[in-house]
């Protein structure tokens, strides 16, 4: 299993090469069910009680407006 450092770095350098692409090649949908994937991902791999890592609850990220209008994605 890779560690939270490995994961977020794979995340980070894949967000990186898809937004390199003028328009993004996905649709918002598409592009916010990567985002959830990939935060999925990062929390599974987190440690249980790392106490230097930001935990979220249900309600913070719920709370963080995500908008993809406007941005050069295909609708």
């Amino acid at each position: 299993m890779e560690t939270l450092t490995e994961t977020a770095v794979d995340m980070l350098r894949e967000f990186r090469a898809l937004l390199q692409h003028s328009p993004i090649p996905l649709n918002s949908t598409r592009f916010l069910q990567l985002i959830s994937l990939n935060i999925f991902a990062i929390e599974v791999t987190q440690p249980k009680g790392d106490s230097g890592v930001h935990q979220w609850d249900d309600g913070e990220f719920l709370a963080c407006p995500i908008s993809t209008e406007g941005d050069g994605f295909h609708h």
